[in-house]
């Protein structure tokens, strides 16, 4: 039976990868649900992407804390923080 890796490894080759982005300003009341909406589909081949335009209200600790500890099937989460010109 392969290993639990290399089972990813495979699935990710057959299954298209997906893209998702997430863009907050001051949604940190809704934003931690939402990310774990998609996170919790546990979808082997996921880009995941949360863009926050510079929030002050606990916006990025969240998405930190998600960078930091990213769950199974999550495949990269990118964050950007700051507002764009």
């Amino acid at each position: 039976m392969p290993e639990l890796k290399t089972v990813k490894i495979m699935m990710n080759k057959i299954l298209p990868k997906f893209s998702i982005v997430t863009p907050s300003y001051q949604g940190g009341r809704i934003l931690e649900s939402a990310m774990q909406s998609v996170i919790d589909r546990k979808y082997p081949n996921l880009e995941y992407i949360v863009i926050d335009a510079g929030s002050t209200d606990g916006s990025s600790d969240i998405i930190r804390k998600y960078e930091l500890d990213s769950p199974v099937g999550l495949k990269r989460l990118y964050a950007w923080f700051g507002v764009a010109e």
